[in-house]
């Protein structure tokens, strides 16, 4: 099926089993588990490292996977105190096998599409996301309260602290995640999910298609596997699959994609103004004549 990122996906589920197993053992087999699991950990750190490229497609996977390897690595240092070695030891396997993607991917950088040069000021744009999203959170937050929009503060906060740390793509990216959450908070309101979903699938891929955006692609995967068993994070992924393949929009003007094969085709919607001309007078003859009619039954 060529589903290359869903595939590597199932393939890091099955890695973190694999390597939690391995490290139980060693664990169980160890004299003095304390220190195992804390070289273990110290080890795992030693190996963080940071981002360095222009690609911003590129640093946003990484980051991403950065950031899921701080995350865990904060819970197994927390039950490494708490003396639960076995759950720490869980934290540490997923910690390391997510340190190893975000290597695996800055190995292949030079191989990465470089389809957006980010000729704008990376500062600038950030700003300008963070300002925008401000403002739409401020609006919805008036009229609703659910999950989504408080996704949407926590991206927000995300998107601050990246943007104080002169984290700009990482803000960027953050940014547009917390204005998708903020505007699917508003628009679940009023529209069904099943119409959202595929309103937004349909707009995802219309987006992929016109760009060779890796990160589109990937986000798009993903939402395709959960669009059965949970259509409403599929309807939050098929989102950031069609703002974040916009990018270029963001960042460079003079964008020309490159030609490619997609798997699907939009239909576009065709207009025929002849048939538009005669549907505009036929209904000012039939407003006319309800105009007359009900004049003469209220007289």
């Amino acid at each position: 099926k060529e589903n290359y990122y869903s595939a590597a996906s199932f393939a890091f589920s099955k890695s973190i089993s694999y390597k939690y197993g391995i490290k139980l053992i060693e664990l169980f087999e160890s004299k003095d588990k304390k220190t195992l699991l804390k070289n273990y950990l110290n080890y795992i750190e030693s190996k963080i490292f940071e981002i360095n490229t222009s690609n911003i497609e590129l640093y946003a996977i990484t980051e991403e996977r950065l950031s899921e390897t701080h995350n865990n690595l904060e819970l197994a240092w927390k039950d490494y105190y708490n003396e639960d070695y076995t759950q720490s030891m869980y934290y540490a396997s997923f910690a390391d096998q997510r340190l190893y993607t975000a290597i695996s991917w800055m190995d292949y950088a030079d191989q990465f599409p470089q389809y957006i040069k980010a000729d704008r000021n990376p500062k600038e744009a950030a700003n300008e996301i963070l300002s925008e999203t401000s403002s739409i959170l401020t609006y919805i937050s008036l009229t609703t309260s659910n999950s989504l929009l408080s996704n949407a503060y926590a991206m927000l906060e995300k998107t601050k602290d990246n943007y104080n740390s002169e984290k700009y793509y990482a803000s960027i990216i953050a940014g547009i995640k917390s204005y998708v959450n903020a505007e699917l908070a508003s628009e679940i309101l009023y529209k069904e999910d099943e119409y959202l979903v595929e309103l937004h699938r349909r707009r995802a891929l219309a987006a992929i298609n016109k760009t060779n955006s890796v990160i589109g692609q990937s986000y798009f995967e993903y939402a395709e596997s959960l669009k059965e068993e949970d259509p409403s994070a599929s309807l939050v992924y098929y989102t950031y699959a069609e703002k974040l393949s916009n990018l270029n929009q963001l960042l460079n003007q003079d964008f020309k994609p490159e030609e490619i094969k997609p798997s699907e085709f939009l239909t576009p919607v065709s207009c025929n103004y002849k048939t538009a001309i005669w549907f505009l007078t036929i209904s000012v003859i039939l407003c006319f004549i309800a105009g007359v009619i009900a004049g003469k039954i209220w007289k």
